[in-house]
């Protein structure tokens, strides 16, 4: 984190001398900008390489690259939490978004960890959570204070379905009644329903919510990896980390594959490639730093075709 830290102000300490505005560089300075930008981004990442080892030579790009965004992100989300300004407006919506933000970045960790282990099966149901967490995101940042307020309360129905779960009576009559407080509709306990403003369903499903956002272009990645979720015995015999010689014979292997990882890569930079740039909008060079590295980790997924792979 040292080593983004010390190119994130690096990048912070140029947009102070040369940009006129947020958004605005000084003409004059343009091209001798972008190209200082694009050295800091090339002297950060070889850094990051110097510092790490990667177990696995072939793949090593893609986890690299992962683990990269991961601390870029971590390190710019977490300085926008700390300078931004307190107001009553935006309570909710801060609060949603930092925890959305929290979220991505974890999970986006743990995607690293397991494809670096060779676990990428279970790197792609958590593609699907990013996928999730996108979603909610841009829809949170996109609305007010209040659809903000119905999410972050909606969240407490979890602890309903978890009681019931348990056969805890006392429980879920105790939350059913703290809900009660927040006097919303009364089919607010159903799922999704804090979007109910958004679309006036007495029954929404994710896909719906989806619907609302430019990320339902991908929706057939999110089906995809859904598949990695739940215990499927044709994923077991024919999954897309199994090599496609094998695929559908008998063999007994219980132990890590190497196979896949390109898949997940290229399913995550599909599927969030251009909206990771929304979380780091509020400093401009940082924002061209970010969509440069979105750019390169791009560049490297250009030679794989998801579906051909996976047939």
């Amino acid at each position: 984190m040292e080593i983004i830290k010390k190119y994130i102000d690096e990048i912070s300490k140029l947009s102070e001398e040369i940009t006129i505005e947020s958004s605005y560089i000084r003409v004059e300075y343009r091209d001798a900008v972008f190209k200082q930008i694009k050295d800091l981004l090339d002297s950060m990442y070889k850094e990051i390489k110097e510092s790490r080892i990667v177990k696995d030579g072939k793949n090593s790009v893609y986890i690299y690259n992962l683990m990269c965004l991961a601390d870029l992100l971590d390190e710019i989300c977490f300085t926008k939490t700390k300078k931004r300004p307190k107001s009553k407006n935006n309570e909710w919506k801060n609060a949603a978004l930092d925890r959305l933000n929290i979220m991505f970045i974890k999970t986006l960790q743990e995607i690293t960890y397991l494809l670096e282990g060779g676990f990428s099966n279970a790197a792609l149901s958590r593609v699907r959570s990013i996928y999730e967490i996108s979603v909610y995101y841009k829809i949170i940042q996109s609305n007010n204070n209040d659809i903000a307020e119905r999410f972050l309360k909606h969240s407490n129905f979890q602890r309903i379905k978890l009681a019931k779960a348990l056969g805890d009576k006392e429980l879920v009559n105790k939350v059913k009644n703290d809900i009660k407080c927040f006097n919303y509709e009364k089919n607010f306990i159903k799922d999704n329903q804090w979007a109910n403003p958004l679309l006036n369903n007495e029954r929404i499903t994710f896909k719906d919510l989806a619907k609302l956002t430019d990320l339902y272009e991908h929706y057939d990645l999110y089906v995809f990896a859904s598949s990695s979720v739940h215990a499927s015995v044709y994923n077991s015999a024919n999954g897309f980390d199994i090599p496609k010689n094998i695929r559908g014979q008998k063999y007994w292997n219980t132990g890590s594959l190497k196979f896949g990882i390109n898949i997940v890569y290229s399913c995550f930079v599909t599927i969030v490639g251009e909206f990771i740039t929304e979380l780091c909008d509020e400093n401009y060079l940082q924002s061209i730093f970010v969509k440069m590295f979105i750019s390169k980790m791009a560049d490297v997924n250009t030679d794989t075709d998801i579906w051909e792979d996976i047939d």
